[in-house]
C-alpha cells in the first residue's frame, strides 16, 4: 500500500474505533462497578451474601445481554440507513428493535421472577445463600422491562456519529452515578440500599437516554 492508498484509508478505522469506545469503557466501567458492588456487600461481614451477590451478577446478566445483543445487532443497519439517507426506515429500524426489546425485556424478567428460587439454586443450594441471592435478584431485576432501550438509544447515537453522548452514558450509567450512588445508598439504608442502586440508576439512564437522543435526532432532522 502507498502512502496515498494508507492516508485514505485512515477514516474507515478510525471511524470504526470511534463507534466501539462506548462499548469499550462500558465493558471497564462494568468490572469496576463489580468490584465496587462486591465491596459494599462485603462490608457486612457476612460471606454468605457476597456469595449471593456473585451469583446474581451472573443470573442478570441473561436479561442484560439479551437486550443488548438485539440493540448491537441492529446497528449496521442503522448505519447503512443513516448512511444512505433514507431516515424513515431508520426510524421504522429504531422503533421496531425497541419494541422487540422491551417484549424480551418484560418476558425474560417475568420467567426470571418466576424461577428466581430455581434459578438461584442452579448455582448453588446453601439455604442461606439462596435465600439473600433471590431478594437481590428481584432488586436487579427492576430495570429488566426497560434497559434496553438505553442500549438502542446508545446504538443509533453511534450510528449517526454522535459517540460522545453515548459514551457519557456508559459511564454514568455503572460510573460516574451508580458508585457514588452505592456511597449514599450504603450509607442510609445498608444492604438494601446497595442492591437498589442498579436498578435507579437504569432508569435514570434510559430517560437521560432518550432525551439525549430525542434531541440528536431532531437536529439530523433539520438538515
Amino acid at each position: 500500500m502507498n502512502e496515498n492508498e494508507l492516508m485514505s484509508s485512515l477514516p474507515v478505522p478510525k471511524a470504526v474505533a470511534k463507534m466501539a469506545i462506548p462499548s469499550v469503557i462500558s465493558s471497564l466501567v462494568t468490572v469496576v462497578y463489580n468490584m465496587a458492588d462486591t465491596f459494599f456487600v462485603g462490608q457486612t461481614g457476612d460471606p454468605l451474601q457476597v456469595a449471593a451477590i456473585g451469583i446474581v451478577f451472573k443470573a442478570n446478566m441473561f436479561i442484560t445481554f439479551l437486550q443488548m445483543g438485539l440493540a448491537n445487532g441492529v446497528q449496521p443497519l442503522l448505519g447503512y440507513n443513516y448512511g444512505s439517507g433514507d431516515h424513515k426506515r431508520f426510524v421504522s429500524v429504531e422503533r421496531y428493535t425497541k419494541k422487540c426489546c422491551v417484549i424480551v425485556g418484560i418476558l425474560a424478567t417475568a420467567l426470571f421472577f418466576v424461577l428466581r428460587e430455581p434459578i438461584i439454586r442452579l448455582f448453588i443450594s446453601d439455604g442461606e445463600v439462596v435465600y439473600y441471592g433471590v431478594k437481590m435478584l428481584i432488586a436487579y431485576m427492576l430495570s429488566g422491562p426497560v434497559i434496553g432501550l438505553l442500549f438502542v438509544n446508545m446504538n443509533c447515537m453511534q450510528s449517526v456519529g454522535n459517540s460522545f453522548p453515548a459514551t457519557i452514558l456508559s459511564v454514568m450509567r455503572q460510573g460516574l452515578l451508580l458508585i457514588p450512588l452505592l456511597y449514599l445508598l450504603n450509607a442510609c439504608m445498608g444492604l438494601n440500599g446497595v442492591i437498589y442502586g442498579q436498578a435507579f440508576t437504569d432508569y435514570a439512564a434510559v430517560i437521560l437516554s432518550a432525551v439525549l437522543w430525542r434531541r440528536i435526532r431532531r437536529r439530523i432532522e433539520r438538515r
